[in-house]
């Protein structure tokens, strides 16, 4: 990212969907992005969350101000 927030628009992005799908889901998000993009597929909501689990980074100590 860049400081402002931004999405560069060389970087990856990444989409996580659940269930049974009627659609090529990597070809879905390929043909609506200009960037690169990982597809990641679970079968149900319960491997939804073990995914996000995984791939979650901590958040950062916001401890207060002394």
């Amino acid at each position: 990212m860049t400081s402002s927030g931004h999405i560069k628009s060389t970087e990856t992005i990444t989409a996580l969907f659940a269930g049974a799908s009627k659609i090529d889901p990597e070809a879905a998000i390929q043909a609506h992005s200009n960037r690169p993009v990982t597809v990641d597929v679970v079968s149900n909501g319960r491997e939804a969350i073990q995914w996000f689990k995984k791939v979650s980074k901590p958040a950062p100590d916001r401890s207060p101000p002394t």
